[in-house]
């Protein structure tokens, strides 16, 4: 996402124009199916002379039915010909309203959006099944919309793909493969390392010869001194002198 981007264009973005709204007087035809019927209103520059852009339609409708409800079906057409289904076939409403009753409803449609709301507008009902009878009692249009085009052909809220300026390119690494300088910055610590001198101790052979004082054939003791004891403990053993 550019964020830089969207920025920019939420500076000059267009916001809708300011909505308005118009009622137009009840109408009560009083007509019953069994086949369609339909009742019209007319509506005049005077009746909503604000609206010149439709968003959406709210139709105020009060109906009247001797059996089950879900057969009713409500049908808005506007003066540009488009007709907006208001109200379907309902099985499930048929069945859980077997009684004779009435209803009262606001019906919304946004199917007539930017239409201009001045002409004739049709109200059609009728019946899903001949077993019931739907009489329409009474209804009233609300207009809501703009004076000016709230979305026009070129303006200046159409987003065009633009080239992304930023520089992004990414940094050079440089290796040498000669010599490697570790620099430490000044705030990081630094670790020295210690080599410990772990050489094991030396052991020491001490030899000597004893030699005897005593005439020519008295026999010689050659004596080894080892030094057995870790880490340094010399044990030193000289030869006995066998003739005084």
């Amino acid at each position: 996402m550019d964020a830089y981007a969207m920025v920019s264009y939420g500076k000059k973005w267009l916001t809708v124009p300011t909505q308005h709204t118009c009622t137009t007087s009840t109408r009560s035809p009083a007509l019953s199916t069994p086949s369609t019927v339909s009742d019209s209103m007319t509506v005049t520059s005077g009746d909503c002379s604000s609206i010149n852009y439709l968003e959406h339609v709210v139709a105020d409708i009060t109906f009247s039915y001797t059996t089950f409800r879900g057969n009713t079906e409500l049908y808005l057409v506007s003066p540009s010909g488009t007709k907006s289904h208001l109200l379907h076939y309902r099985h499930q409403d048929a069945i859980d309203n077997v009684a004779a009753g009435s209803l009262t409803w606001d019906f919304m449609s946004v199917h007539f959006w930017k239409e201009n709301p001045i002409g004739i507008w049709t109200l059609e009902i009728s019946a899903k099944s001949a077993i019931a009878t739907v009489t329409l009692d009474s209804w009233t249009l609300t207009f809501y919309g703009t004076t000016t085009d709230p979305w026009p052909a070129q303006g200046s809220n159409v987003v065009t793909a633009e080239p992304n300026t930023t520089d992004v390119t990414p940094s050079k690494t440089t290796t040498d493969t000669k010599t490697t300088e570790a620099t430490t910055p000044a705030d990081v610590p630094t670790t020295k390392t210690t080599t410990a001198d772990v050489t094991p101790p030396k052991t020491t052979t001490d030899t000597k010869t004893t030699k005897a004082t005593t005439p020519a054939d008295a026999p010689t003791t050659k004596t080894t001194t080892a030094d057995v004891t870790p880490p340094k403990i010399t044990l030193n053993i000289k030869g006995n002198n066998f003739w005084k």
